[in-house]
C-alpha cells in the first residue's frame, strides 16, 4: 500500500512519538490535497428537523471551507438552500474546514427534500451520472467469480445504489484479482475521480470488493476496447479523462473556460489539460468574437449527422436547388453563439 512500517513497543513509550509524527505527516498531506479543491461537498448521513430551527443535516465535510451564509445545492436535483448555522461536535462555529464532522442548519428546505445518501455541494459544481469507469479490487475471500453484467450493491459516500457491472478488460474476475469496469447505475449519483466505494453481493448481502472511480462521467463503450482501456490504465492522466467527459457533457451548452472551471471540481491546471485534449483532437477550440468555446469531438460528430440529415431532407424536397442557405442550416443545428466563420470552421 506504500504506507510506512514503524517499529513500536509497549516497553518503549518514546517509540510512539514516531507514530505520532507519521500520522501528523499524513494529516498534513490530506489537508494540502483538500486545499487544492475548489468546491465543497458532503454526503448526508442524517436529516432531521428541530422545532424553531428547521432542517438539519449531518456528515463529514470535503473540499473547500464552509461558512454560515453559503448556498448549498442538493444533489441529485436542483434545490438550493442557505446555511443558517454550523456546529462541529456540538459547538456552533462560523466556518469549518475540510475533514470535519458537522451539523448544518439549512433554511428554505424541508427534511423530506434531503435524505441520507444525498450530497450537498457548492451550487452548479457537480454533475450527476448513471455510468462510471472504475477499477475493481475483488476480495480473495470470495468463493465465486465476478461475472460480466452481474447485479451488485454499490456503496458510495452514504448512498447505496443497485448497479450492474460491465467488465471492460476481462471475461470475468477471479477472487483476489482486479479489473477495469463500468458501473451501470439504476439511480443517479455524483462522484469525483479518485473516490472510493464498496461493492456488496446483491443477495445475500456481504462485501465482495472495493472500487476506485477513474471517471465519474463515463461514455458508453464496447467491451475490450483497447484504446478506452489504455486510457483507464494510465495512457492519459485521470484528470484529463475527467475533463474530457466534463466537456462532452457540457458541449450542448457551448461551454467556456469559466464553465469548465465551475464544473470540473478540481483546481488542477485546466489549461494544460485542455492543451492535451485539443492537441489530440478530442476537444475543438472555437474562438468567437466575444469568447472561446470548447466542444467535444463526439458532440460535433452528432451535429455532423444532424446536418447531413437536414441536407438530405432539403435535397429530397428540392432536387433542383443548389443547396440550403448557410445561415438557415447553422441556426437549425447550432447555438446562436455560432457565427458563420465558426460554422464554416467546424464543417470544413
Amino acid at each position: 500500500s506504500g504506507a510506512p512500517m514503524i517499529e513500536t513497543s509497549i516497553a518503549d513509550i518514546e517509540s510512539y512519538d514516531k507514530v505520532k509524527v507519521a500520522i501528523g505527516n499524513l494529516v498534513e498531506a490530506i489537508k494540502d490535497e483538500e486545499e487544492e479543491k475548489v468546491v465543497f461537498r458532503m454526503s448526508v448521513d442524517r436529516s432531521f428537523s428541530i422545532k424553531g430551527f428547521g432542517t438539519v443535516i449531518t456528515g463529514t465535510s470535503q473540499g473547500k471551507d464552509l461558512k454560515v451564509g453559503d448556498l448549498l445545492q442538493i444533489y441529485p436535483g436542483d434545490r438550493v438552500a442557505k446555511i443558517r448555522g454550523i456546529q462541529n461536535h456540538g459547538v456552533s462555529v462560523e466556518s469549518l474546514s475540510a475533514g470535519n464532522r458537522c451539523a448544518i442548519n439549512l433554511a428554505g428546505i424541508d427534511k423530506v427534500d434531503i435524505k441520507r445518501g444525498s450530497v450537498v455541494a457548492t451550487p452548479n459544481s457537480l454533475s450527476v451520472t448513471r455510468m462510471m469507469d472504475v477499477e475493481i479490487n475483488y476480495l480473495s475471500s470470495n468463493s465465486k467469480i465476478l461475472k460480466n453484467n452481474q447485479r451488485v450493491r454499490f456503496h458510495h459516500g452514504t448512498k447505496e445504489i443497485i448497479c450492474r457491472i460491465k467488465l471492460l478488460d476481462k471475461e470475468e474476475i477471479n477472487p483476489g484479482e482486479s479489473g477495469y469496469a463500468q458501473l451501470i447505475l439504476e439511480k443517479e449519483l455524483v462522484g469525483f475521480t479518485g473516490d472510493l466505494g464498496i461493492l456488496r453481493n446483491y443477495s445475500p448481502m456481504f462485501t465482495i470488493g472495493g472500487i476506485t472511480i477513474l471517471n465519474p462521467l463515463a461514455t458508453k463503450t464496447k467491451r475490450f476496447n483497447e484504446r478506452y482501456i489504455s486510457k483507464l490504465k494510465g495512457g492519459k492522466d485521470n484528470n484529463t479523462i475527467k475533463l474530457s467527459s466534463t466537456i462532452e457533457e457540457l458541449s450542448p451548452k457551448y461551454p467556456t473556460f469559466e464553465d469548465m472551471k465551475l464544473n470540473f471540481g478540481s483546481s488542477e491546471d485546466i489549461r494544460k489539460l485542455l492543451e492535451i485534449l485539443v492537441a489530440d483532437g478530442e476537444v475543438i477550440e472555437l474562438i468567437t468574437l466575444s469568447e472561446t468555446l470548447y466542444l467535444h469531438k463526439n458532440f460535433l460528430e452528432e451535429k455532423k449527422d444532424e446536418l447531413l440529415k437536414i441536407l438530405k431532407e432539403f435535397h429530397d424536397k428540392n432536387p433542383l436547388l443548389i443547396g440550403e442557405n448557410t445561415s438557415t442550416i447553422r441556426n437549425k443545428v447550432f447555438s446562436k453563439k455560432f457565427k458563420n466563420n465558426n460554422f464554416l470552421e467546424v464543417i470544413s
